[in-house]
């Protein structure tokens, strides 16, 4: 059964994200898995639907072009602010704070998940075809999902926030992988090299 405090806050969210338009979807609670099931894309909860759970964000198109910056590692959290564009909507929750960046961008760029078989995921761009599950819900830890900044999205040309996106991916991999202070010297240079080289 949810707390009433719980119920607050996510009958206060969703009236915002209404307002603004957004395609909602209700969400299984403490999850991510839609309650529509497979069909979820071509879903639209009628308008006297109780959210019970958990409220999920359909991305892309259906949603006014509206695409997510998922930061799955730490190096990615630390770094966005000095790659990625501003924006006025960036949420996250009290482990992984700032993890979510959203845009509206036009064209929609593709989604796309920048990962690695030793690291995992780093850095995903989601749009058509994903949701998110928004503030007001609450993660599978227990812990609320909320808002770091709620004002007006960054508005980003769909290949430029790609190519963002790819760049913040690759920053974070050289980050994770940096070596020791003994050896950092010789890696330094190589790095310096190699983008000298890619300028020429």
């Amino acid at each position: 059964m949810s707390s009433p405090d719980y119920e607050g806050a996510l009958k206060g969210a969703l009236n915002s994200y209404r307002r603004r338009g957004w395609a909602l979807l209700p969400v299984k609670a403490r999850g991510k898995a839609p309650e529509a099931g497979k069909d979820w894309e071509n879903y639209t909860p009628p308008g006297d639907h109780v959210f019970t759970g958990n409220v999920g964000l359909i991305l892309g198109l259906r949603s006014g072009g509206i695409v997510d910056v998922d930061l799955d590692c730490t190096e990615a959290i630390a770094l966005a602010p000095q790659i990625l564009p501003p924006t006025g909507l960036i949420f996250g929750r009290k482990s992984k704070p700032r993890s979510h960046w959203l845009y509206i961008s036009e064209p929609v760029p593709e989604t796309v998940q920048f990962q690695t078989k030793r690291d995992g995921m780093l850095v995903e761009l989601r749009s058509n075809g994903c949701q998110t599950v928004m503030p007001g819900s609450t993660h599978a830890s227990g812990e609320a999902i909320e808002w770091h900044t709620f004002e007006d999205p960054g508005r980003v040309d769909g290949e430029a926030l790609h190519a963002a996106v790819q760049r913040l991916a690759a920053v974070s991999l050289l980050a994770k992988h940096w070596p020791i202070e003994t050896s950092r010297y010789n890696a330094e240079g190589a790095l310096i090299g190699m983008l000298l080289r890619a300028q020429s």
